[in-house]
């Protein structure tokens, strides 16, 4: 089967995963593509050298698009244990992520809701095109589904309580520029720039690192 996750190397100090599910209009986080994830960070952070790693959407005007709602419709009626258990992989793969050694940032281009927007909170930053498509959120809640890998912690700790809870709460997206107003994105640009905002966004928190 082919892999969904690509790894290159922008620059030498950069690394960059780009997502893009062979034969699938949108991209989705299954659980085969959170154990491609967790492979590449494994190899990643054993090195020492990197100063960087984005994530981006092989696929123009989509991120990515949620969680496999097939994976999450089977396991409807399993044990409650299993359940803790299925959230708890997706939170410590995340939580492996935000530890990294080097600056994440993800460059959303398009949709980013779901267990996408969940992934784009636990990485240091979030750079977004000025694409009208350009929205994250968790519109999950419509349906009573409750996020399970953090999200809902790690938003209010961007964004702050109250911008948190209207997210949250409401399911409503949030489109780039008001990302940006209210902190949860660094930077607005086109499309075809957002590879490059991302990198100097690495090389901003880099530098005042320093």
């Amino acid at each position: 089967m082919a892999a969904a996750l690509k790894l290159s190397f922008p620059q030498s100090d950069v690394a960059l995963i780009t997502v893009d599910l062979p034969g699938k209009g949108a991209n989705i986080l299954s659980l085969s593509v959170l154990q491609e994830l967790a492979a590449l960070l494994d190899q990643l952070q054993a090195r020492r050298d990197l100063a960087g790693l984005v994530i981006k959407s092989g696929k123009p005007g989509t991120f990515i698009a949620g969680a496999d709602i097939r994976e999450f419709l089977a396991s409807l009626g399993a044990p409650k244990s299993e359940v803790v258990a299925m959230s708890r992989r997706g939170q410590q793969l995340f939580e492996r992520l935000s530890k990294s050694p080097f600056v994440t940032v993800v460059a959303i281009d398009g949709v980013c809701v779901g267990g996408g927007a969940e992934m784009a909170v636990w990485c240091d930053r979030r750079v977004m095109s000025d694409n009208p498509k350009s929205e994250i959120g968790f519109p999950e809640v419509k349906l009573g589904l409750y996020p399970g890998w953090g999200g809902t912690v790690r938003a209010p700790r961007i964004v702050g309580l109250a911008n948190a809870l209207e997210m949250i709460t409401s399911g409503e997206n949030v489109a780039a520029r008001a990302a940006l107003a209210m902190g949860l994105a660094s930077d607005v640009v086109p499309a075809e720039k957002l590879l490059d905002a991302a990198i100097g966004v690495i090389r901003a928190e880099k530098q005042s690192g320093q």
